[in-house]
């Protein structure tokens, strides 16, 4: 079933507002904390775009991540007799599996933004408190589940300036890790929760140090997805020599003209179709932009069609992908046009779930106002 928030009672308040009053009771009471507290009035029109629309549900998740707890669960997933390579793979994978990109740093200004970017280039799991990174606080993670892993440290050198990677020396190779890259049109923190291929894990010659994987040539790209099928199959990522995301697609070359898959299915209906796409269960916590990386994955697995320009075709039908950023909270749309001309218009985000609604004029007003609650 596909994640929902329900029963949940919106917050929607001025923080700077309460902020201000918290504090000057503070002020009579306790002077002393006034150094400690001082920061937090400086940011509090932040934390009202961050904060304003959440759930309490959310709010009160956003402390609750004990970041030593979530190392040692990845580096759990690690056995003794793997090689140095297959430990890099699978840690690179489960670390995928559970973080996300921060998308506050595609929406704040960059004063803001800075303040995402310090924080994550002094980032480690003792410190880490939420889930959402950027590239610098990525890195620095990644490389410290290597070093616990029994990778020396002087082979792992954090590379890059303004965008950060990792590169491992292994001699004449180099293993590069990246996996907050936009490669052809998605980053691996989202292939991975969607048991993809991906595209930003590389094992390539010492002469290859320093590029960015994005500047890629496309057949390198597709040459690094395939690079790793027999280590992903030794260490449990895929199942039957496929991967998650593509045995969907096996089947129904196997099976789509059976009279079983005709019933259960209705494999030749374009709606049936979209209907499929929309029963795949959103990963937990996939922010609005995830889930439109997401379901434009699915999407070219059930059609079997790909996509041009965030749209697919599929016999007279249409579908568009597309998000929409609303301060920190990013919605993702699809927008389905049947060949009569009915529309289809699907709308999900970390905090309202996933909307369904026949018409623009409806999806717009809400989007107007997707805290408001209608009973």
């Amino acid at each position: 079933m596909l994640k929902t928030i329900e029963n949940s009672e919106v917050i929607s308040f001025d923080v700077a507002n309460e902020s201000k009053k918290l504090f000057e009771n503070l002020k009579k009471n306790v002077p002393e904390m006034l150094k400690t507290i001082k920061n937090y009035t400086k940011n509090s029109e932040t934390m009202n775009t961050i904060l304003g629309n959440k759930t309490k549900n959310e709010i009160n998740q956003i402390q609750t991540i004990n970041g030593l707890n979530l190392k040692n669960e990845i580096l759990s997933t690690l056995s003794s007799n793997m090689s140095d390579i297959s430990k890099m793979r699978k840690l690179y994978l489960e670390l995928n599996k559970r973080l996300s990109y921060d998308v506050n740093y595609l929406t704040l200004k960059d004063q803001q933004k800075g303040n995402i970017i310090n924080r994550n280039k002094f980032i480690n799991f003792n410190l880490l408190k939420s889930k959402d990174v950027i590239c610098f606080g990525w890195s620095r993670l990644y490389k410290e589940l290597l070093i616990d892993a029994g990778i020396a440290e002087n082979r792992i050198t954090i590379m890059g300036k303004n965008h950060n990677w990792i590169e491992v020396d292994l001699g004449d190779m180099i293993i590069i890790a990246d996996a907050t890259e936009n490669i052809k049109g998605i980053h691996d923190l989202t292939n991975v929760k969607a048991g993809a291929p991906t595209t930003g894990f590389a094992y390539l010659n010492k002469t290859e140090s320093g590029i960015r994987l994005k500047d890629c040539a496309e057949d390198m790209i597709d040459i690094i997805k395939k690079q790793w099928i027999n280590v992903d199959n030794e260490i449990g990522y895929l199942k039957h020599n496929k991967y998650a995301s593509e045995l969907y697609l096996d089947a129904k070359l196997k099976f789509q003209n059976s009279v079983i898959y005709q019933k259960l299915f209705s494999a030749n209906e374009f709606n049936d179709k979209l209907k499929m796409l929309l029963r795949f269960p959103l990963k937990e916590n996939m922010t609005g932009l995830e889930a439109y990386l997401y379901y434009k994955k699915m999407a070219e697995n059930i059609f079997g069609v790909g996509l041009n320009k965030n749209m697919l075709e599929y016999n007279g039908n249409t579908i568009k992908f597309g998000y929409i950023a609303q301060g920190a909270n990013f919605i993702s749309k699809i927008t389905a046009i049947q060949s009569n001309g009915n529309k289809t218009i699907v709308l999900y985000s970390k905090q309202f779930g996933i909307k369904i609604f026949n018409d623009e004029i409806n999806a717009n007003e809400f989007m107007r106002h997707p805290n408001e609650r209608k009973e």
